[in-house]
């Protein structure tokens, strides 16, 4: 099977799984690149506590990413994350300084497949 150029990068969908001492949260996020190149994040689904998050100073080196998750609610504050990715999976941590560390996991989605185009007739 052939793989996209994007293969070994975070570009795409991807479930992913959070787990820290407050529990387990998943995730949908996108992870697309902007036209200046830089790598941006999405989540298209969560729970309750995604509310009030964004991933932002996202950074790709190969295959590893690091990027801030910034909470912006019910309390301020920024956790250091760091994943790396290996074709259709990726693992990592995230870490605030006062708290114990947590695991971040993740599995790509497939793409969908184009639809056919509309047949042509000729006069």
């Amino acid at each position: 099977m052939l793989r996209s150029i994007d293969a070994m990068t975070i570009i795409g969908t991807w479930d992913v799984e959070q787990t820290s001492f407050m529990g387990t949260q998943r995730l949908v996020l996108r992870f697309t690149r902007a036209a200046s190149g830089a790598v941006e994040a999405e989540i298209l689904q969560g729970d309750s506590n995604s509310a009030g998050v964004q991933f932002v100073d996202i950074r790709e080196i190969g295959n590893h990413l690091s990027m801030t998750l910034a909470i912006l609610k019910p309390i301020k504050g920024t956790v250091p994350v760091e994943i790396d990715i290996a074709g259709d999976a990726f693992e990592g941590t995230a870490k605030a300084k006062f708290l114990p560390g947590g695991k971040m996991t993740g599995k790509r989605r497939p793409e969908a497949p184009m639809a056919p185009a509309a047949p042509v007739s000729l006069p």
